[in-house]
């Protein structure tokens, strides 16, 4: 009886270790088949004794359209399956991850495709060393070609900005400065101090420009009056070099009629300036000119006029 007891307990234990190492491998199934299914791919890497990366474990539809998939690569050096080339160029963020970080790196080519990969330590040894790491790969092709055509645009973009003769300042939403072209500096030679703001700017306030300010975020395109600037003032150490300067002032708004940036346009109209003064102080002094011999025309016709009428006079009375 206590045999038959004995036995009954074993294979109590026996099925409900078949129990769980049943549910054990449909976990691990289920695992393997939700991996399987994933865009991404999924892999582990160890080293060997060369320092080497060997793959373990590589799955999802990435391994499976390039061929790696576990049961086709297992226990081979990463070397080996990407080339030397791309193994010296991804190899330092592995060393990274195998020294406990956790490593992003994107834009890496794999016939033809664009990649993005998250590494990160999966297992440590009793000492504490990571002995595995784990990667996370996506396809980022479509979005590498859009970024890439971004870049192109905002490339020109930055080029008409850097390149444009008028001087070009982009302030943010609260009329914070955010950036500057060559030409904004070789005008005002430094840029604005970090807690300047365009709604607090000196030159303007003391204007009567400053009452139009507010146009400006209910989205209107203001110019300002021409106004003196001289950045000797602000540093002794720049030349005193006095310059006149008119400002275009827009708003750029996004979506939803969100104000986004401010951007002034500057122009140096101080040449302008000087040669419209030039030209008011000719025509001043031609019409000055021109009054003077005005003038002396009728005083010579009235001595004229008068030598005459004494001469008539004298013909009429000889005595």
């Amino acid at each position: 009886m206590e045999l038959q007891h004995k036995i009954n307990e074993a294979q109590k234990k026996i099925q409900l270790l078949e129990k769980n190492l049943k549910e054990v491998l449909e976990k691990e199934n289920e695992i393997s088949s939700l991996i399987e299914s994933l865009d991404d791919q999924i892999y582990r890497i160890q080293k060997d004794e060369d320092n080497d990366y060997i793959i373990m474990y590589n799955e999802g539809k990435i391994a499976e359209i390039n061929g790696l998939r576990t049961i086709q690569i297992k226990g081979n050096k990463m070397r080996h399956m990407v080339g030397d080339e791309l193994h010296n160029l991804l190899k330092p963020f592995y060393d990274r991850a195998f020294q406990g970080e956790i490593v992003n790196y994107r834009g890496f080519v794999l016939k033809d495709r664009y990649y993005s990969t998250v590494l990160s330590p999966f297992k440590k040894n009793k000492d504490g060393i990571i002995t595995e790491i784990i990667g996370n790969t996506q396809d980022i092709t479509e979005q590498y070609y859009t970024e890439e055509k971004f870049n192109e645009k905002t490339e020109v973009l930055n080029n008409i900005i850097e390149l444009n003769p008028y001087g070009i300042q982009i302030c943010d939403s609260d009329g914070h400065h955010l950036k500057c072209n060559k030409a904004f500096l070789d005008l005002f030679i430094f840029p604005p101090p970090p807690q300047w703001t365009l709604f607090n700017d000196q030159l303007i306030k003391k204007s009567e420009f400053n009452d139009k300010m507010h146009l400006i975020t209910k989205g209107k395109m203001i110019t300002t009056p021409p106004m003196w600037y001289n950045a000797h003032l602000i540093d002794p150490n720049v030349p005193d070099n006095l310059i006149c300067i008119s400002t275009v002032i827009f708003p750029v708004f996004i979506s939803g009629n969100k104000l986004e940036n401010i951007v002034l346009m500057f122009e140096d109209i101080t040449n302008k300036i000087h040669i419209e003064e030039d030209l008011k102080r000719r025509i001043e002094e031609l019409e000055e000119f021109h009054d003077i011999t005005v003038n002396r025309e009728l005083r010579m016709k009235q001595i004229e006029e008068k030598i005459e009428e004494l001469t008539n006079t004298k013909k009429l009375n000889p005595f």
